[in-house]
């Protein structure tokens, strides 16, 4: 809901403060007029990937929803992890 949003906003050049969207798509690059209050998932997932990192894991499957939240959260600590690697 927060892009499609986000999109209206740009569009008008108006500007949208979110209180809970953590997509970390939703980025002042492609959406100026978006502004959050709460950290993206990429902050999360970089601890979920120093806490893999610290354990030594050698594997993890995340979890998660098959929709517009579940995607991008997977996607980023899937990245987070590499990033360790």
């Amino acid at each position: 809901m927060a892009h499609v949003i986000s999109h209206i906003a740009n569009e008008l050049q108006v500007p949208l403060l979110s209180f809970a969207a953590t997509d970390p798509s939703l980025n002042s690059l492609q959406f100026p007029y978006f502004v959050r209050t709460t950290q993206s998932d990429l902050f999360q997932m970089a601890v979920v990937a120093d806490i893999v990192s610290y354990c030594e894991w050698q594997a993890v499957i995340p979890i998660y929803t098959d929709d517009d939240h579940g995607h991008p959260v997977s996607k980023s600590i899937s990245k987070s992890i590499d990033l360790r690697n």
